[in-house]
């Protein structure tokens, strides 16, 4: 049985794992529709989700259903997203970054525990042969 944690493909999208952010209404852009840090925040704090369906996104200030919505027609705007995505491509780098580093600890010590044992069969071969010697 698959795992949360599993890789999954959906379609032509490779995802790393199950867990998908269902698009949620946050209200936490500016008044003029602008994402902001605090919206780069969010979503960066939950980068890693196999995949994350951002908030509805109004194409004209008309289309905006309520207040402090984020939109997508003005450069600012376009340049807000860009900051938020920047953030949770960052928050991957670091949680990939992460799991390299959790990798090469884990070959090191592994690496250590072969050569422990190593010594040590050698240590009871050595002895061995002592007591025969004896």
């Amino acid at each position: 049985m698959a795992d949360l944690f599993d890789q999954i493909d959906l379609g032509a999208i490779a995802l790393p794992n199950r867990i998908v952010m269902a698009p949620l209404t946050r209200a936490r852009s500016n008044r003029d529709g602008v994402p902001n840090a605090l919206m780069a925040e969010y979503y960066a704090q939950r980068a890693d989700a196999g995949l994350i369906i951002s908030e509805a996104t109004g194409i004209t200030r008309e289309g905006l259903g309520w207040p402090n919505a984020p939109g997508l027609w003005a450069k600012c705007q376009v340049q807000g997203w860009q900051q938020v995505t920047q953030a949770v491509q960052g928050a991957l780098t670091e949680t990939l970054q992460d799991k390299v580093e959790e990798m090469v600890m884990e070959k090191v010590a592994e690496a250590v525990q072969k050569k422990a044992e190593e010594v040590q069969q050698q240590n009871d071969h050595g002895s061995a042969e002592k007591k025969d010697v004896l």
